[in-house]
């Protein structure tokens, strides 16, 4: 028989993204949208308990949240933290197997360079708090021997929905205006974890059952600058010259790496070649 889980989040990157590539002969997903029950609202609970009694099982991914591009003050905290409540005062506990939750690396501080499993949160924005929160409202209310926290790092890949500063903007703003604009010489670096894999460490987790908190990254960091300069040159193999402007800020230059990560061990076969990523991502863009 088959495990059931149950995906909130249906519209998004991951969640499409997961429909795609998530093949599992032992598991099957049932993706559930806002339209299908608006989490945000008390009266969600209602139809959470009426879902819940068609399972004799429980297993929850937790996609769902509005993200930056969608709100940054506290309106937009407010409503993402109903959502877990929601959720969590619904569950009937003797039924739930796994829950996993969907978190950010945005729990950690800028000021922190370098990233482990045993790194502390300490979260700098609304963002990133929401994420921290709802993460110690799962801890405080569902069994730590069912529940799994992830971090990803920046997610890139083709299909993305957010838009946000990195390879996924990058690569839209030089197929739509023929140009990336980066910040202060693109001199910021980041780690960026390819979609394909987000979506196999995800298979990993829930046909093993994995449980804890841990972060996902690729094995190297990069700069913004490097990245650009990857997407120019894809872009001028099909002879389409792309401009990089810079734009100065006065913000101070950060860093993010990450190392020792668990789960990337589990996983030993990864597409962390991001020059071949980019190539595959500019390829689909341009048809």
């Amino acid at each position: 028989m088959k495990k059931i889980y149950l995906v909130f989040g249906k519209s998004g990157f991951i969640a499409s993204c997961l429909r795609e590539q998530l093949n599992l002969n032992n598991l099957k997903l049932k993706f559930i949208s806002s339209k299908d029950i608006d989490l945000s609202k008390s009266s969600s609970k209602i139809k959470l308990n009426n879902l819940f009694k068609k399972y004799k099982q429980i297993n929850i991914l937790f996609l769902s949240a509005l993200t930056p591009d969608k709100g940054k003050g506290l309106d937009t905290f407010e409503l993402n933290l109903n959502m877990i409540i929601n959720l969590c005062q619904s569950i009937p506990s003797e039924k739930l197997n796994h829950f996993i939750y969907f978190s950010s690396d945005a729990v950690f501080s800028l000021g922190n360079k370098l990233i482990t499993d045993k790194s502390i949160p300490l979260p700098e924005d609304l963002y990133g708090l929401m994420h921290f929160t709802r993460e110690k409202i799962c801890l405080n209310t569902i069994d730590p021997q069912k529940l799994l926290i992830l971090r990803p790092t920046i997610i890139y890949g083709y299909g993305d929905t957010h838009n946000s500063y990195g390879p996924n903007r990058f690569i839209k703003s030089a197929f739509e205006d023929k140009e990336i604009k980066i910040f202060n010489n693109g001199k910021d670096i980041r780690n960026h974890l390819y979609i394909n894999d987000l979506i196999s460490y995800i298979r990993l987790a829930m046909s093993k059952k994995i449980i804890g908190a841990f972060n996902l990254a690729s094995s190297f960091s990069v700069s913004f600058n490097d990245i650009a300069k990857i997407i120019q040159k894809e872009f001028m193999k099909t002879n389409i010259k792309i401009k990089i402007t810079n734009i100065k800020t006065g913000s101070r230059k950060t860093e993010r790496y990450f190392s020792n990560l668990t789960l990337a061990k589990k996983l030993p076969k990864k597409h962390e070649n991001i020059e071949k990523n980019i190539k595959n991502y500019v390829k689909r863009i341009l048809g």
